[in-house]
């Protein structure tokens, strides 16, 4: 029946392909109302089954995406892991700063040890090499004393001799006495029975033994000198050899105390050149710890380049994963929505297997990126351990003994900045023709000059160079050493007070001519240094005694008054300065030109060069800070640029000038020491200790217009 044949095919889900007009899509809504509007024909129809839709692959499929998104998911908690590691990278670094930093601070703190034991070892050198000179002494004495006691033993043995001789011939008298007493009785005997010639016989004989008697009695006064003198002597010996004993005992004393020194020297040699290796040992692990903690830092960089690329890529997948979830959900509900013929199904099938493939690539990629991202934590926790073990390593190094350790590590400074802008400064200073667009407009007054060499120090001198490029101040020539051929400027007019004089920074222009061309004096060239005193001892001695405490001589200004209300606060930043920076300003009147090649050969001569410029750095901010406060007084009157000539100023060498000191250059004869170079240079440059030997000598104190020209008249 009709009505029965067209009952199934109006039912939901199965549209009749022969009722749908060409070009109609079997999704579309208005399809009912158009079948409504047709003419009523009967019509066979076939039900069709559609296939059925594999929606387990698609389930699967949206599977797959699930487990993207939840490792998408997994790759942001990796991202706050990855903050987390850079918390921890961060404190790493500041606790290998805060260690490097204690490391220095421990070297600096060992450094004086060892600058004390290197001065011990000098003493003792010093003690063994007197004890020397003394023992050698004292042996060409015992030497002495030795051939007076052979000689004593020749006198003596010649006395003993002379002795034995006299005693023979006294014997000798004795017999002859006998033998005379023996014929005086026998001729006494016979002499009372005997003629008046025998009676003279036997006064002649009388005669003869009075004299034999007398002979006797010189005989025996003789012996008795020669027996005191043979005591006398015998005691002579004995003093002699008393003091050739003790000469003995103090000759094994010495030797005894000679030896001392020659173990305790050893034993200062062996303890030196172990702090010396140990500080080399220190400074290579050091060094190599140092080396380890870049390149880790560099490959963590590197880690995190890497992770943060592919937490991007990550992203871009997630987004990707998100559209692409968003196509399945809604050809999914496009199938549960409506039924599609065998063409539209066939179509959705090629595209959920499209899909399929696009899911299997991105999973494929996924699986890559998150095999990638596995590697980067694993590159980085490789890294950690490694920044670790060498944190561990510089505790090690730490917790070492360092007590003879010199100090190894360099800072490098920063460059100075401008703290003064010489075009304001001149706007403000100058009231009239500095500010003149001529091009004849020359600003050529000394205290032009002043303030340029005052600079100089801190590199402010160039800018004011131009501005006086040709002339210099006779007073700064005199303070550099130099030869002038112009006398010093009048005095000028000290009528009313500091505060009632303009500030003059212009010159007439015939004064710009008046000053002659004066030859520069030639630096001379590294190759004129004595070789022969460059050497880590002498020069370690020469500053450990400190020569800059020449500059610590209090110097009376001349031009004004440390107690007036408007100078104290000057004289006290001036005083700050100067104490603060002595040794800065020693350095640049007393530099030694220490090459490249040296500061490599010897470290001593590297760290000597890196402190010097780290004073000299923080020495030119300082002089920028006061001369501030200078241009503050200028600007207030109380002074005006003829107060920087005052003897109580520091004044250096301007830049391309001789600040070197080569000992031995001008030096005839050659001098003994790096002390007596020094003693000879500062003889010969008295402008490098600022003429505090002799300050009379000072260029400032021979100018009389600085004379109370800033002391306000009563």
């Amino acid at each position: 029946m009709p009505s029965a044949s067209s009952a199934p095919s109006s039912a939901p889900g199965a549209p009749s392909t022969a009722a749908r007009p060409p070009g109609s899509n079997s999704t579309s809504a208005p399809r009912p109302r158009a079948r409504a509007l047709l003419p009523s024909l009967v019509l066979p129809t076939l039900t069709l089954a559609p296939p059925a839709l594999d929606l387990a692959s698609v389930r699967g499929a949206l599977g797959q995406l699930a487990a993207v998104v939840d490792h998408a998911d997994a790759l942001e908690s990796l991202v706050e892991n990855h903050h987390a590691l850079q918390l921890v990278c961060r404190d790493l670094q500041a606790r290998v700063c805060a260690l490097e930093q204690e490391i220095d601070d421990n070297f600096a703190a060992a450094r004086p040890f060892v600058e004390f034991v290197e001065h011990k070892y000098l003493i003792v050198l010093n003690q063994r090499n007197r004890t020397q000179a003394d023992l050698g002494e004292a042996l060409e004495e015992l030497q002495d004393r030795r051939d007076d006691s052979a000689e004593l033993l020749n006198v003596r043995a010649r006395l003993q001799t002379t002795l034995a001789d006299h005693i023979e011939e006294l014997e000798c008298l004795h017999r002859e006495i006998d033998a005379l007493e023996t014929r005086l009785s026998a001729a006494r005997a016979v002499a009372t029975q005997s003629s008046p010639a025998d009676a003279l016989r036997l006064a002649a004989l009388h005669r003869e033994c009075d004299q034999l008697r007398v002979d006797l009695r010189n005989a025996r006064d003789a012996f008795r000198t020669q027996g005191v003198a043979i005591h006398s002597a015998e005691n002579i010996i004995r003093a002699h050899e008393a003091r050739l004993k003790k000469l003995e005992d103090s000759e094994a004393h010495l030797l005894r105390h000679m030896s001392k020194l020659e173990s305790l020297l050893g034993r200062a040699q062996a303890r030196h050149q172990r702090a010396c290796e140990e500080r080399d040992r220190f400074s290579d692990a050091a060094a190599v710890a140092e080396a380890a903690t870049r390149r880790l830092t560099s490959e963590l960089d590197e880690v995190t380049i890497a992770r943060d690329k592919a937490v991007a890529a990550s992203q871009s997948f997630e987004l990707r994963a998100a559209s692409l979830h968003g196509d399945v959900v809604r050809l999914q509900q496009d199938a549960d929505a409506t039924r599609v013929d065998q063409e539209g199904l066939e179509t959705l099938q090629v595209q959920v297997g499209i899909l399929q493939q696009k899911v299997e690539d991105v999973s494929r990629e996924n699986g890559a990126l998150s095999l990638r991202v596995l590697e980067a934590e694993t590159a980085c926790h490789v890294a950690e351990e490694e920044r670790d073990q060498a944190s561990a390593d510089l505790l090690a190094l730490r917790s070492e003994p360092v007590a003879n350790v010199a100090p190894f590590k360099i800072l490098a400074t920063p460059r100075l900045l401008h703290a003064l802008s010489l075009g304001t400064s001149l706007r403000v200073l100058t009231p009239c023709r500095l500010n003149s667009t001529s091009p004849e407009t020359k600003v050529t007054h000394p205290s032009v000059r002043i303030l340029r060499d005052v600079m100089a120090p801190s590199g402010l001198a160039d800018p004011l160079r131009d501005a006086d490029s040709a002339s210099d101040d006779p007073v700064m020539v005199a303070l550099s050493g130099r030869p002038t051929l112009t006398p010093p400027p009048a005095p000028s007019d000290l009528a009313g007070t500091a505060r009632d004089r303009p500030i003059e920074l212009d010159a007439d222009d015939d004064d710009a001519g008046a000053e002659q061309t004066k030859t520069p004096v030639r630096v001379p060239d590294d190759s004129d240094w004595d070789a022969a005193f460059l050497d880590e001892g002498n020069v370690s001695v020469v500053y450990a005694s400190t020569p800059w405490g020449v500059l610590a001589k209090p110097v009376t200004p001349i031009s004004f008054e440390r107690d007036s209300p408007h100078f104290q606060t000057l004289s006290r930043k001036l005083d700050e300065l100067q104490t603060k920076h002595r040794q800065a300003a020693w350095e640049s009147t007393h530099s030694f030109p220490i090459s490249e090649d040296l500061r490599r050969a010897v470290t001593y001569f590297a760290i000597l060069y890196a402190e010097g410029r780290q004073r000299w750095s923080r020495f030119g901010a300082a002089w920028k800070s006061f001369l501030k406060f200078v241009l503050l007084c200028i600007v207030a009157g109380h002074c005006d640029l003829d107060i920087l000539l005052d003897r109580v100023f520091l004044h250096f060498p301007r830049p391309g000038e001789c600040s070197k000191w080569y000992p031995g250059l001008h030096c005839t004869p050659r001098p003994a020491n790096l002390f007596q170079a020094l003693r000879d240079v500062d003889r010969q440059d008295p402008w490098r200790n600022q003429y505090r030997h002799a300050i009379e000598d000072h260029p400032g104190s021979q100018l009389p217009r600085l004379e109370g020209k800033f002391i306000p008249q009563e």
